[in-house]
């Protein structure tokens, strides 16, 4: 029995799929290597498994033949040549996408650490207004004040609250007023108040 001829369609069952992968892969790496030492080149081939784990295999290395192919510089170098069939051509959109979403990250996360530090600025300039303005005003934490002290913060803490009620009531009286002034009484909307709470 001889060899038969395997139509070149994407193998349906994942375990079989991922034997040829493996089979294949290494017989392109000997291929690669072959030409490697026959025609005395540079080469080098990168796959990616179905479960997307990468392989590579590089004469005299990956990272050699690429530094070579890409140079320093690729984004202020005009002549390099990108020369791939279709699917290679849709790798390198994918990776260009990713580089773009990795700059605009990077962009994003210079911004957030710019802001950052404003923000510690910001917090250390009110810092030492509130520290200049407590010296200025002779102002003492609540822990500082002796009991003369406290009963006299209790006094002004007291009249701030009777002007806040006097202002609440104020509220109140010209609130009583528009009403009237529109017809409704004060206690017809009192009882409607009610029946919204029930």
């Amino acid at each position: 029995m001889g060899r038969r001829k395997i139509p070149m369609e994407m193998v349906k069952d994942g375990n079989t799929r991922q034997v040829t992968f493996s089979k294949r892969r290494n017989g392109v790496f000997k291929k690669a290597d072959e030409l490697s030492t026959l025609c005395g080149v540079d080469v080098a081939v990168m796959v990616f498994s179905p479960g997307g784990r990468p392989y590579s295999y590089g004469s005299p290395s990956v990272d050699a033949v690429f530094d070579r192919y890409l140079g320093p510089d690729t984004s202020s170098n005009p002549r390099v040549r990108v020369n791939v069939n279709a699917n290679g051509r849709k790798a390198t959109k994918r990776v260009a996408a990713k580089q773009v979403k990795l700059e605009n990250s990077q962009a994003y996360l210079t911004s957030l650490e710019e802001e950052l530090q404003a923000e510690k600025l910001r917090g250390e300039v009110l810092r030492d207004k509130f520290k200049e303005t407590r010296e200025k005003n002779k102002f003492k934490d609540v822990k500082d004040l002796g009991m003369d002290e406290l009963n006299e913060f209790k006094g002004k803490l007291e009249a701030l609250r009777e002007m806040i009620n006097g202002k609440i009531m104020e509220m109140e009286a010209s609130s009583t007023l528009m009403m009237l002034s529109k017809g409704k009484s004060p206690i017809e909307v009192e009882g409607s108040k009610n029946k919204r709470k029930k």
